[in-house]
């Protein structure tokens, strides 16, 4: 019994399994954080110990890209919101994880240019397998129809 013999710890900060490794785990729901990533200048910053999804509105291009707090099989997503009345790029020349210098690997070599549609979203998804960054594309230019 997982919790008799005090290796489940429930508390408001999360649930710790200790060294248990369950065959099967069931969730009936899943709900993951949001939070913002942080904009200044033309850096976007994302601290995953802040959350797996992450928005920004964008309001000036950004070409720096930094990751922190990234563990071996982290995975987050990135939705960006373009401006009402002026579109943004979003370059990835300078990506960091953890402070060492990345290059994120994106499907065909090619790194994908977010929506330009204005007041549309864009939707990135990235993987980190503690070598490698690899970026997905959910979507570009969501909005109302």
């Amino acid at each position: 019994d997982i919790a008799s013999s005090n290796k489940l710890k429930i508390t408001t900060s999360g649930v710790s399994m200790g060294s248990v490794s369950p065959d099967t785990t069931v969730l009936k729901k899943w709900y993951e954080t949001k939070s913002v990533a942080t904009a200044s200048g033309s850096t976007l910053a994302i601290d995953l110990s802040l959350g797996s999804i992450f928005t920004t509105n964008l309001i000036q291009d950004k070409s720096i890209f930094t990751i922190t707090n990234a563990e071996a099989g982290s995975s987050f997503t990135w939705i960006a919101k373009q401006h009402g009345s002026s579109d943004f790029d979003l370059s990835y020349g300078t990506t960091t994880v953890n402070g060492a210098s990345k290059n994120i690997l994106w499907n065909g070599g090619k790194a994908p240019s977010i929506g330009t549609d204005n007041d549309s979203y864009t939707i990135l998804t990235f993987f980190y397998d503690g070598t490698n960054l690899f970026g997905m594309v959910g979507g570009r230019n969501f909005k109302t129809a």
